[in-house]
Parts: C-alpha cells; structure tokens; sequence
C-alpha cells in the first residue's frame, strides 16, 4: 500500500499486563500485526487474546463536502452536522445501518437542524418509531420495529424533543 494511510488500535484490555500494537509488511492486500506485552512489571511476554480495530485506506485524490450539501456515511458511530445542508444516512436502498447489536451500535446524530437537514432510513415510515433516548432524556431515540423482539436502537439524534417521522426532516429509500 502506498500513498495510503493504515490505523490500528488495541479495542480491548485482557489480562494483568498492558500491550501494544505493531505492524509490518504492509502490502496492497495482507498486514503482519504483533502483540507486544509491556515488560515493565515481568519479563514474560506471553500475552492473552486481544480484539484491535484497524482502517486501511488507500486513494488518491482529495475528498471534500460540498458547499451545500454533505453526505454523512459511513459506520461510524457519531456524526455531526455543519453549517450547510447535511444527510445523516442510517440506511440506504438495501439495508438499514446500525441493527446488529440491539443498543450497543447506533449513530449518534449531533447538530441536527429540522429547517435544513435530513435523516434518510432504510423502508417505510412504519417501521420505525421515534422515542426517548435510553441514554439521556433531552435525546430522542429512532428505533426500527423487529418481529418477535425489543426495537432496536439505530440513531440518537441529540437535544432533540420533537421528531415527527412524518415530517419533512426524514426520507425513506
């Protein structure tokens, strides 16, 4: 990989001695990554399981928003709108984000303007429903209704009291 940016992070702590992450032999399709345990407390280096999150990317070209309006994608878990018009996507045409994990994956949603902005949701505007967040009161929760179980938590749109899936603020795709 050139040109490109590789990020890796330990996304656990298991086990008495702490550790950290090495990489090598990065290439265009494989990366060598090695745990390596602190020997400031022993001089063993033996170490438990650990899970890591890693983001290759490799691109040329510059990517930039537009002046008026921005896309936000992608599966991450906080998106904050700006000045301009913004589109905080939590499904497209096939799918709906953020329903894997019942209140443990959602996108946080701040900045939300209802004159300017949009939510865009996977399906019909009746499955889902809109109520207060399970994390803070002054939120609103935007849940996807499931057959058989509890809805499941796919956004959180922050200090916000009066979302109306209804209104002009959401599309269905």
């Amino acid at each position: 990989m050139t040109g490109g940016l590789f990020l890796l992070s330990c996304t656990s702590y298991d086990g008495p001695d702490s550790a950290g992450l090495r990489a090598k032999n990065l290439s265009s399709g494989s990366v060598e990554i090695k745990i390596d345990e602190d020997t400031s407390k022993d001089s063993e280096v033996d170490h438990t399981t650990e899970e890591i999150g890693l983001l290759a990317i490799e691109a040329t070209g510059t990517l930039e928003g537009s002046e008026n309006t921005d896309a936000l994608t992608g599966l991450v878990v906080n998106q904050a709108g700006t000045v301009n018009n913004d589109t905080f996507i939590v499904g497209d045409a096939q799918k709906s984000f953020y329903d894997s994990y019942g209140q443990q994956d959602y996108l946080e949603i701040s900045g939300f303007s209802s004159s300017q902005d949009l939510i865009q949701l996977y399906g019909a505007v009746g499955d889902y429903s809109v109520g207060v967040s399970p994390y803070d009161s002054n939120d609103q929760g935007i849940f996807l209704e499931v057959a058989g179980m509890k809805d499941e938590l796919v956004a959180i749109v922050k200090n916000s009291n009066n979302l109306d899936l209804n209104s002009n603020d959401f599309v269905f795709v």
